[in-house]
């Protein structure tokens, strides 16, 4: 049997407005359990309440677990701890998954810790570029999309990948148009639409987009004008870089910043007698422009090899090493010049372009674009291998097996490691280490596929790796 109770409304007190509440809640929740989260559980699990966007997916990314079984969460109560950020464009569960992908696993392809620095400087660059604007989060999905898809086996494209591309397309269009045509941020874009081209293998449109940052880089007074944008400044030479090394022809923009990388080097303490382990009639055969990118690269080597050293090298100290020797070594002898080098200055030439690749434009033991000319110029010089310097041609033929590791025409260089050993009776890994050591030779790089690659030449494979 039901009860009424009833409220004088004229004389309404705070102990009358608490029965009425209690009576009210009575009656909506009959017959309902109610179970309440604990407080701590619901910080932990919700972002700040003016994530919109993130609200909206957060129980659609839990549900997009990874196939592969690989985690790829920080932790199960925080779902994604990109759901705390404030990104210019609504994240789906897709989306979310391929953030989690890059940011967990391939970060540290790219930015191998073994270098001495640490894959968090990386990161937060790449979580700037996503959280600058709607045109620049675009860009960035599709890019790491890709190289998901590049490195872990999976698809390079998706029709939510194509969909932020057809709205960089737009977004860039209106920028070229505005008073930002030529700022950082637009050419960053553009950078990222070159990246993500290249991974899918789509060559021409990449050469458009590295036309059109070519005219904007010009139009904006050259390269010393992005002095204060360091990370944006050495992309674009990198892929200055990228496209000389394919082409074989000279760079556009130039870039050499040794001496104040030195400086750096010398102020954490790094240093090291720069006199060279080359033999005398080696050095005399250099030239002088030559034999100082030689004796740098030695440099360098030492420094990443002395495994109690103090300090760190950072990022944009260590891409400043490698944009300054790859510029050299091309403006030195681009790969399609005709210009004459005595063999032991071609031989270095080629081993050091091999050398400073390997670093950071060869990762998980795979490269992103091809570079034939570069196989072409090795070849040359180690068909004439036996009139080389023994420790020279040692080097060439190691960093060799490393450059041709994935390729198909790699089953030339066994052989001729087979003919050295009989030749010279080098042949164990001790001695050749030794020998490798005394030039540009990174151990945490080079040691494990250089070792496997001249074992398997010896036992006869005509594999170079497995």
């Amino acid at each position: 049997m039901k009860s009424f109770q009833f409220v004088d409304g004229a004389n309404i007190d705070s102990t009358a407005r608490k029965s009425i509440r209690s009576h009210v809640m009575k009656g909506k929740n009959a017959r309902r359990t109610i179970h309440r989260q604990s407080r701590l559980n619901l910080s932990s699990s919700w972002p700040p309440p003016n994530h919109k966007a993130t609200q909206r997916t957060l129980q659609g990314s839990r549900r997009d677990e990874d196939p592969t079984g690989i985690s790829m969460q920080v932790s199960r109560n925080l779902g994604s701890v990109f759901l705390t950020f404030r990104f210019p464009i609504e994240l789906t569960p897709h989306s979310i998954k391929v953030v989690n992908q890059f940011f967990n696993h391939i970060i540290e392809k790219l930015y191998p810790s073994h270098f001495g620095f640490s894959p968090d400087e990386a990161k937060i660059q790449w979580l700037g570029v996503l959280l600058t604007d709607e045109g620049a989060s675009h860009c960035s999905m599709a890019l790491m999309e890709a190289c998901n898809g590049f490195f872990l086996g999976g698809n390079l494209s998706s029709p939510e990948a194509f969909y932020h591309v057809s709205q960089t397309f737009v977004l860039i269009r209106k920028r070229l148009e505005s008073q930002e045509a030529l700022s950082d941020t637009t050419i960053g874009i553009i950078l990222m639409l070159i990246l993500q081209e290249q991974v899918r293998k789509e060559d021409r449109a990449a050469e458009i987009h590295y036309e059109g940052l070519k005219k904007m880089v010009e139009l904006r007074g050259g390269l010393g004008q992005l002095e204060r944008n360091p990370p944006l400044l050495l992309k674009i030479c990198k892929i200055d870089i990228t496209y000389a090394l394919q082409s074989g022809q000279p760079m556009l923009f130039f870039r050499d910043c040794f001496s104040k990388v030195q400086s750096t080097l010398k102020s954490k303490g790094f240093a090291r007698n720069r006199i060279s382990d080359i033999p005398p009639t080696q050095c005399e055969k250099l030239d002088p422009y030559l034999r100082d990118i030689l004796l740098d690269a030695l440099d360098i080597a030492a420094v990443l090899n002395d495994s109690a050293r103090e300090g760190h090298l950072g990022l944009i100290t260590f891409q400043e090493i490698l944009v300054s020797i790859c510029s050299r070594l091309i403006h030195f002898r681009p790969l399609k010049s005709d210009m004459s080098l005595s063999l032991v200055e071609a031989g270095y030439h080629i081993g050091l372009v091999i050398y400073t690749m390997s670093l950071f434009l060869q990762h998980d033991r795979r490269r992103i674009m091809d570079y034939d000319l570069v196989t072409v110029r090795l070849k040359e010089v180690l068909d004439s291998a036996q009139e080389l310097d023994d420790d020279l041609a040692i080097w060439l033929m190691c960093l060799g097996s490393i450059w041709l590791a994935d390729d198909p025409c790699r089953l030339w260089l066994a052989p001729v490691i087979n003919q050295f050993t009989n030749r010279t009776g080098i042949d164990s890994w001790s001695e050749v280490h030794d020998r490798v050591s005394k030039l540009p030779w990174i151990n945490a790089v080079h040691e494990q596929q250089g070792r496997l690659a001249w074992t398997s030449a010896l036992e006869g494979s005509k594999e170079c790796f497995h």
